[in-house]
């Protein structure tokens, strides 16, 4: 239980709402400095993702899945592509549809967000997959042209050790507080975790409907995860908005690799001798500066944590229950 003096407990209690004013924001949309919705990493080579016209299939036919199935164990297991990726993607964090009002024009998702400004940001961490890098690789996701955007690529021979030869990718999801910030000010934190919860619902529905299982990995610590998708990089982030680890999944059609979900040391190593491309996309041309904001992230920064022995052996697929 946090204490009262605790930089957790100022945030949440300074970030209320009272009866006779709101917490601190501009108090106007700014829309000179409105965030753009989506980033990119400009120098970074593409690949398109089913169902797009030029997108790798070799075959894949999507599985039909009722409602009702998502609850129960996966009676068909859709292997591991780039095409299943990009319904993975699709159906998780992907656009759902364009609106027009006027000369306004904007986007809907699967996932929800608060106030549609969607903080967060998804990478992919993947063996080599036909139709996408011939090594291992990190993905940036980019949900407005639904392409996975390759950050770095990294020996095969190290991701096929972590992975101990199980079909399995990592997802992870990281939160750029000034979307957030830009409309609801120091509450922005509040919202930033909402919907990073959403975005492992959504990631974890859209799993299973390929048959596929999704598990959280307490042990990487928000630094470890920063530095396995590069975020922690400041030459490619000169001007762009920072982003904070929030989450990393593993997704696999079966078995658990416990080489993955014990520690990132094997990973990191391989990473730190990859070879990256892309600087990021900066989203505003101006800012405020929310301080609270940085003080209370800095508090939950999640350091890793520890659970029992388990090898991959012994962690059988399990339903879930949202």
């Amino acid at each position: 239980m946090e204490q009262p003096d605790s930089p957790i407990h100022r945030y949440h209690d300074g970030t209320k709402h009272h009866f006779n004013r709101f917490a601190r924001s501009l108090g106007y949309l700014d829309w000179a400095t409105q965030p753009n919705p989506f980033r990119s990493f400009a120098g970074s080579p593409s690949y398109q993702l089913y169902p797009a016209p030029g997108a790798h299939v070799d075959g894949y036919t999507p599985v039909a899945v009722g409602y009702h199935q998502l609850f129960e164990p996966a009676a068909v297991v859709t292997p591991l592509s780039a095409a299943a990726v990009g319904d993975l993607f699709r159906h998780s964090l992907g656009l759902s549809a364009w609106k027009v009002f006027g000369a306004s024009r904007w986007s809907l998702r699967a996932n929800p967000s608060s106030g549609n400004l969607h903080p967060t940001e998804a990478y992919l961490i993947s063996g080599p997959l036909p139709g996408l890098a011939g090594d291992a690789a990190v993905y940036h996701y980019a949900p407005d042209r639904h392409v996975l955007e390759e950050r770095c690529t990294f020996d095969r021979r190290h991701w096929a050790a972590a992975s101990e030869g199980e079909s399995v990718v990592l997802v992870a999801l990281t939160s750029i507080h000034w979307r957030e910030a830009w409309k609801y000010g120091e509450r922005a934190f509040r919202y930033c975790q909402h919907d990073l919860g959403h975005a492992v619902a959504a990631i974890e529905l859209a799993a299973k409907m390929l048959g596929w299982r999704t598990d959280l990995v307490p042990t990487w610590s928000h630094h470890a995860i920063a530095a396995l998708i590069g975020v922690n990089r400041d030459e490619d982030f000169v001007e762009a908005e920072r982003e904070e680890p929030g989450c990393l999944l593993v997704i696999s059609t079966g078995l658990v690799p416990a080489g993955l979900s014990e520690g990132p040391d094997r990973l990191l190593h391989a990473i730190r001798g990859g070879r990256w491309s892309g600087r990021a996309s900066q989203l505003s041309e101006d800012h405020i500066q929310w301080t609270f904001i940085d003080d209370v992230a800095s508090a939950t920064e999640d350091p890793g944590r520890t659970r029992p022995n388990e090898s991959a052996s012994q962690i059988e697929p399990t339903p879930h229950v949202f």
